[in-house]
């Protein structure tokens, strides 16, 4: 990556640092991920297979955001690993 880029890349990443890991973690990774994933398993297993629609959506809508709470705090700490290293 060019110095530039990662220059840029930083300083976005400095902004949402500022927010917080909870933050983070909720809005990136348990809304954004999680209910996204939850949307789309929840419509191509309705395609796919017979099953009923309403206990799709509730275990997608209770498992996915769990696993986005996990994909969030990976990601958090992952980013910050890479920050850390920058700033050597």
């Amino acid at each position: 990556m060019s110095d530039a880029k990662q220059e840029a890349a930083l300083a976005r990443w400095q902004k949402i640092r500022e927010q917080g890991p909870l933050r983070f973690i909720v809005v990136r990774g348990m809304l954004g991920w999680g209910l996204i994933t939850a949307v789309l398993w929840c419509g191509l297993m309705m395609v796919f297979t017979e099953r009923e629609f309403l206990p799709l959506l509730t275990a997608a809508l209770i498992g996915f955001p769990i696993g986005g709470l996990v994909w969030g705090g990976a990601m958090w700490f992952m980013a910050e690993k890479h920050r850390e290293r920058s700033e050597r």
